[in-house]
């Protein structure tokens, strides 16, 4: 029997959802408007159950995008992953939204030697981290990272090709031995995350249903703006 997966990507402003059998994709769709995954996921798997001629029981395993990414869309796409897999019996794997991203490197006729995604994290900060390409395959180099927007990065290697929403618009800003890439690039895409998440399954990298969270990497905006509000009445108390 096929191993056969539901993924959900909802860590950005764009999302989408695969059903795949044995790590491909037979069926697909994104969500082309921002910010409606709340509205968009359920839909979307029943649409594509039902295309395939699938039940919600012939899937094996729901695979997730965990972030670091918007901390709305992340918690629908846990959400969702979570009462799929509870509903269904489904195991459940989170692949961190980082590793599926650097993977787009692959896509490229010439891969540079080390990639970094680079998401906006918003206020003022990035979510990254570096990876070393070769032989058709990416390894992650250092810890997932939270950075000043403005640089200079010193944690990431170098040389590095950067790409993603939280690359700084103007060259000039880049830190040195960072290069531009395809700002294509930077997007989790619907078939890598079923490419990786089939190898995690295969990996026996499961979640707890229960304890499963995602992976947020620093405090919400609401929350930071909370804590520098108190922290700035205490001072001035």
């Amino acid at each position: 029997m096929p191993l056969r997966m539901l993924a959900i990507e909802t860590s950005g402003r764009f999302g989408g959802v695969a059903l795949a059998a044995d790590g491909v994709p037979a069926w697909q769709r994104t969500f082309d408007a921002p910010f409606t995954h709340s509205r968009a996921v359920a839909p979307a798997v029943e649409s594509g159950l039902r295309d395939l001629g699938w039940t919600a029981r012939d899937v094996d395993v729901v695979a997730v995008s965990r972030g670091p990414g918007s901390y709305t869309g992340l918690r629908i796409g846990a959400a969702c992953a979570k009462t799929f897999a509870y509903a269904t019996g489904s195991r459940l794997v989170g692949v961190p939204t980082l590793d599926v991203t650097a993977r787009n490197a692959l896509d490229l006729a010439a891969p540079p030697s080390r990639v970094a995604p680079v998401v906006d994290a918003r206020m003022g900060k990035v979510y990254t981290c570096a990876y070393a390409v070769r032989d058709k395959t990416v390894e992650r180099e250092t810890e997932y990272l939270v950075l000043p927007k403005d640089g200079p990065w010193e944690a990431l290697p170098r040389p590095a090709c950067v790409f993603g929403d939280g690359v700084p618009a103007d060259d000039a800003a880049l830190p040195a031995g960072l290069s531009r890439g395809d700002p294509a690039l930077g997007a989790p895409a619907l078939p890598r995350l079923v490419e990786l998440g089939t190898q995690m399954a295969r990996e026996g990298r499961f979640e707890d249903i229960h304890a499963f969270a995602p992976l947020y990497l620093r405090l919400s905006e609401a929350e930071e703006k909370r804590r520098a509000a108190g922290s700035g009445r205490r001072k001035g108390g």
